[in-house]
């Protein structure tokens, strides 16, 4: 007989002789068996009545985990509806002229598209945008502090195994804030260092101020 023979499969005489017997399996498998054949050797000395019983209390209490999970999760519903329900705009195209200039300067335009990376040392998630400003220009930076919980809403910045987010990986997560993102219009104050190799592309440096239009 397989060790992995659903107790409820088992005989009386195999759920006596494996719940005395010693596993050499790993510790956790050992417990969940020794869980399963124990909760079945109780279930099978109870009357019909008290196993009915017994089925409706089970059922009741996975009722009521899947209302407090449903109490917890709609407002995070809630709130990623009101994030979506935002306008988005796609950056008109601009004849390009004046070209990027290096100093602090307040920034305007709109996300065209994201780029996340995870830091090495802290094992944060690090999410950068490319910006088309309103004059054509294109800058290359980190979204400010202050305005990420404003874009996002509700989605975390990594896997979470909780909460409305626990069927995502960091892969899907990333997917959503993308679609989310894109299109929003911002406007924060940044030191901007232009390119070395392209005067109409430069890159964001301590933003500050933002607030999303």
């Amino acid at each position: 007989m397989s060790f992995y023979t659903p107790p409820s499969e088992m005989t009386d005489e195999q759920l006596e002789y494996w719940a005395a017997q010693p596993s050499s399996m790993d510790i956790m498998q050992e417990h969940n068996q020794a869980c399963a054949i124990s909760a079945e050797l109780r279930r099978r000395r109870l009357t019909p009545e008290e196993r009915e019983a017994e089925d409706r209390r089970k059922a009741q209490a996975r009722l009521i985990e899947r209302l407090e999970h449903a109490k917890r999760t709609i407002p995070e519903y809630v709130a990623f509806a009101e994030v979506l329900s935002v306008p988005r705009t796609k950056p008109a195209k601009v004849t390009l002229t004046a070209e990027l200039s290096f100093d602090r300067q307040q920034v305007t335009g709109t996300i065209v598209s994201l780029k996340e990376s995870r830091d090495e040392y802290t094992g944060e998630t690090n999410t950068k945008m490319l910006l088309q400003m309103e004059d054509g220009n294109r800058v290359f930076g980190t979204i400010p502090m202050n305005i990420r919980t404003e874009l996002f809403g509700p989605i975390p910045g990594k896997f979470k195994y909780t909460s409305m987010w626990r069927d995502h990986d960091s892969e899907k997560l990333f997917k959503i804030k993308r679609n989310v993102a894109i299109g929003r219009k911002l406007t924060f104050k940044a030191l901007i260092e232009p390119s070395s190799d392209d005067p109409h592309f430069g890159f964001i440096k301590r933003p500050s101020k933002a607030e999303l239009v």
